[in-house]
């Protein structure tokens, strides 16, 4: 596939973009949340590695600090069970799902459904919560309602390995036409949204959470279509880590009902704050 930068020659922009990504990465790396080694993680090891999400909802920088709702139950869980946790920043769902194949990852945290084609291969914990995939658009003067019908004939983003892919597929069968999928291999949610605001590509897919925090900053985004239902969200792990699953399982069966995941929840999430 050809890079999107080829397609306007707009290389300063994706020098930026990948820059904060990089920046983003390495803040993680540093921020890691230890505790004392003698203590095991659930699977049975001192350390707990964890591939998140740079996104608004995961993890994102906060002035000089990292914070993010997935970031912030983490730091939770590993305060609360005494283990240690190690952060590998990802753009890119594909990258971590290569990790997590290879042994280097133990758990993925992301905006990831739950979905049946996943479940094939991979479990899942509880749901942290719920989301659905929205079209990420510039605002236009059209004032037709809109019709999943339209996208026929349409290019739509989406980032390598992410499931909206598999609805976007579905989608075409539903409505009897061809739809477009470029699932790009460097940029994650966040980046092509933020491609969309500049006019850099037409339009991509993404979870409705991680758009309305990009739509505050770029009011000429449209992400008022979804093109699914709500979907639960979870971490994603392998069955040989079925041990550590439940042992946040169990941990979430609690937490959930508490004041702080309340809060989290109001601070972070958009269907919270209604």
């Amino acid at each position: 596939m050809k890079k999107i930068a080829s397609k306007k020659g707009n290389i300063y922009l994706y020098i930026i973009l990948l820059v904060i990504v990089v920046a983003l990465m390495l803040s993680i790396k540093h921020c890691s949340y230890p505790h004392d080694d003698h203590h095991n993680k659930p699977a049975g090891g001192d350390t707990v590695n964890v591939a998140i999400e740079l996104s608004p909802t995961a993890v994102k920088t906060d002035g000089d600090t990292l914070s993010g709702f997935h970031y912030e139950i983490l730091q939770d869980f590993a305060r609360d069970n005494n283990v240690n946790i190690k952060f590998f920043g990802f753009a890119n769902l594909q990258t971590a799902i290569d990790g997590l194949n290879q042994g280097r990852y133990d758990l993925i945290v992301s905006d990831i459904p739950t979905t049946a084609k996943l479940k094939n291969d991979y479990i899942f914990t509880d749901p942290i919560y719920v989301d659905r995939r929205v079209l990420v658009k510039q605002l236009s003067n059209d004032t037709t309602p809109f019709s999943q019908i339209k996208l026929a004939g349409d290019t739509i983003y989406v980032a390598a390995g992410a499931p909206a892919s598999d609805r976007l597929a579905n989608l075409a069968r539903e409505i009897g036409d061809t739809i477009h999928v470029i699932e790009d291999p460097d940029y994650g949610p966040e980046q092509l949204a933020l491609l969309v605001a500049l006019g850099e590509i037409k339009q991509a897919v993404i979870g409705e959470e991680i758009a309305r925090h990009i739509a505050k900053d770029y009011p000429n985004l449209d992400i008022s279509n979804a093109v699914s239902f709500n979907q639960f969200q979870s971490w994603m792990t392998t069955p040989g880590n079925q041990e550590l699953c439940d042992s946040i399982n169990r941990w979430f069966a609690q937490y959930s009902k508490s004041d702080r995941f309340n809060e989290l929840k109001a601070k972070y999430l958009h269907s919270q704050q209604q």
